[in-house]
């Protein structure tokens, strides 16, 4: 008869290792751990991981890059960096093109008839301009021409100041007249009415066949109606004493007059002094200034004296001479029929005194 109860003393055993399931474990591979030699581990001693607070390591990864290790950078938590400015060793500059004062030749400088490197006159920081026998001098420097001395300028008239009256109301009616030995007499202005200090700024291009030797001459006039002009004074100028493309400003005073002066601009086109030193221009502009205008009562005793003007060996219009080397204005019929006149009158009044003393 078969016994179907349980077995209660039957034990349930795992089932066999399979042959070749788990390889043998080698004598002395694996030492038998000793008692103690690992603490059992304590609650709370390893806080417990949070869940997503370490990704999940991939099979033959490492934890990818956390790209926010470090917070952004807020605006103006960190001042921006300066740079110290960059210091640049000295560098050597080409020589100075003057451009700012209009130039000034040296008196006697001779002629250079090759092209320069450049249509404006050079200063020469070494060189220093002095005032010789009433006349500046730049040594060193060269007067350049195209290879003749035929030159062309602009002259510029301006304007001028404190003329004489020639009016019965006190005023005059002011213009120029342009003249030279090469250029005949012009009309360069408009009449300004009632006026003692016009302003004209007017500009003219002239050309002038020898601008060694001829001298610029300016008539300033005052305009009448009726009869002839009467001259208010006049200027003259030399022009070999100019820089090459430069406008030079000068005040200038008026001969034949008892005050009144008359401001220019002249500029050299395709001649004038280059080389010139730094302070050829001011000096020269200041030895402008410092040539008195001639009344027509000294030209008697300076025909005496030993006195020599700035203008030896030039050449004048027509209407002009030179006397000791200054210009003088040739009287016109004008002058001859008034000097005439005045001499008749003289004798008359010479005639009625002497008739008038022999009655008493």
């Amino acid at each position: 008869m078969q016994n179907n109860s349980p077995n209660l003393n039957k034990v349930d055993s795992p089932p066999p290792q399979q042959p070749g399931q788990y390889p043998p474990q080698q004598p002395g591979q694996y030492p038998p751990q000793q008692p103690g030699q690992y603490p059992p581990q304590q609650p709370g001693q390893y806080p417990p991981q949070q869940p997503g607070q370490y990704p999940p390591q991939q099979p033959g990864q490492y934890p990818p890059q956390q790209y926010q290790q470090y917070p952004p950078q807020q605006p103006g938590q960190y001042p921006p960096q300066q740079y110290p400015p960059q210091q640049y060793p000295p560098q050597p500059y080409p020589p100075q093109q003057y451009q700012q004062y209009p130039p000034q030749p040296a008196f006697g400088a001779p002629l250079v008839t090759s092209p320069t490197s450049s249509n404006v006159a050079l200063i020469n920081p070494s060189l220093n301009s002095q005032i010789v026998n009433g006349k500046i001098t730049s040594p060193g420097s060269t007067f350049y021409t195209t290879g003749t001395n035929k030159g062309t300028f602009k002259l510029r008239i301006i304007c001028a100041n404190k003329l004489v009256s020639a009016d019965a109301n006190g005023k005059s009616d002011p213009y120029v007249k342009v003249k030279s030995h090469c250029i005949e007499s012009f009309k360069a202005t408009q009449v300004i009415d009632k006026n003692l200090n016009p302003v004209w700024e007017s500009t003219h291009t002239l050309t002038m066949d020898d601008v060694t030797k001829d001298l610029l001459i300016l008539d300033v006039y005052d305009h009448d109606l009726i009869g002839n002009d009467d001259l208010l004074g006049f200027v003259a100028i030399d022009l070999s004493l100019l820089p090459l493309n430069v406008e030079v400003i000068t005040t200038e005073n008026l001969s034949f007059a008892k005050h009144g002066t008359i401001q220019i601009g002249i500029t050299c086109l395709d001649f004038g002094l280059t080389n010139i030193s730094p302070n050829y221009i001011p000096q020269y502009i200041s030895w402008r200034l410092s040539l008195e205008g001639r009344e027509k009562k000294e030209f008697k005793k300076l025909k005496k004296s030993k006195e020599t003007g700035a203008y030896l060996n030039k050449k004048v219009h027509s209407d002009y001479k030179l006397v000791n080397g200054f210009v003088k204005r040739k009287k016109n019929k004008r002058d001859k029929t008034k000097s005439v006149l005045g001499k008749g009158a003289k004798s008359i009044g010479s005639f009625i005194l002497d008739v008038a003393t022999s009655d008493d």
